[in-house]
């Protein structure tokens, strides 16, 4: 156990976590619409505010906030105003986490995932005090070097800030039941992973709970709670999530892009995208081409 942990806390030296590190702005009533990913998004507003709706929850991001958005959170960022808005942006795999253990540390069993998990319960927002604006501007310019040197020194400034975002959170591990968790934990990820693998066919709430050998009545309800919305709507918005790519990165038709994400009835899916992401897929690609 203990060399596995060591192969993957060796791969904060190594690998290149992060996906994606800069400095955006925006202005004019830009809106990016309901989306999820499997990575975790950091966000550091540095001027102005904006609004993020994330899961079922509103928020007003302003001026020196840090904001912590979990994997497979559907969210959606939009300005109200003309105003601008500046800020800090990361994207990063939480895969390696999931197989660090801070156990050392906390003092419980726990791994580092897990411990984001508890402590942001979907996401985080805080001020960011001087440890997170430090770290997080030395993991965009140690990022946007580009050499091996300078992404390790990236992955390792972004693990000092998350310890910290655990340690300021408030949340106390010491309530964290591993049976409860790890068993309702294994059904969530086995869910999404069988919708990844499977959106485009049709997908049963029964087949999966099914799989997992338990009630589809349970299965609804711990994702519910858990992800914050229906499986049904995860479904949905994951699939919307596809089309979105496919419409960015291909030249395919609606008709074809809806039988790809396992929907027959491309006036179902041009439906379903508008009221999952505000307007038409022809419309979004007319806004992408812009």
């Amino acid at each position: 156990m203990e060399q596995e942990n060591l192969i993957y806390e060796t791969t904060l030296l190594t690998d290149n976590l992060i996906q994606n590190a800069l400095i955006e702005e925006r202005t004019d009533f830009f809106s990016f619409a309901k989306h999820m990913h499997e990575t975790i998004e950091l966000y550091q507003i540095l001027d102005g505010f904006c609004n993020m709706q994330i899961g079922n929850q509103t928020i007003t991001c302003k001026e020196n906030e840090f904001i912590l958005i979990l994997p497979n959170v559907v969210h959606s960022f939009f300005l109200t105003s003309e105003n601008t808005c500046s800020f800090r942006h990361v994207h990063f795999s939480p895969e390696p986490l999931s197989h660090i253990s801070l156990e050392k540390i906390t003092g419980y069993s726990i791994d580092f995932l897990t411990a984001l998990e508890v402590c942001c319960t979907h996401f985080l927002q805080i001020p960011a005090d001087q440890v997170i604006s430090g770290l997080f501007q030395k993991i965009i310019t140690a990022f946007q070097k580009g050499t091996s040197f300078s992404y390790t020194y990236s992955n390792l400034c972004l693990t000092a800030l998350l310890l910290h975002c655990i340690e300021i959170s408030g949340k106390k591990l010491c309530y964290y039941s591993q049976s409860k968790h790890t068993g309702q934990n294994e059904y969530i990820s086995f869910t999404i992973k069988y919708i990844q693998q499977n959106y485009t066919s049709k997908i049963q709430i029964k087949d999966i709970s099914d799989k997992l050998g338990i009630s589809s009545r349970y299965l609804s309800k711990i994702f519910l709670d858990h992800m914050g919305m229906t499986l049904l709507n995860y479904i949905n918005t994951y699939r919307m999530n596809q089309a979105i790519r496919l419409i960015a990165d291909t030249d395919m038709t609606m008709t074809e892009i809806a039988d790809h994400i396992g929907m027959n009835d491309s006036q179902h899916f041009s439906k379903l995208f508008k009221n999952t992401i505000g307007s038409t897929p022809c419309e979004y690609r007319k806004f992408l081409k812009k």
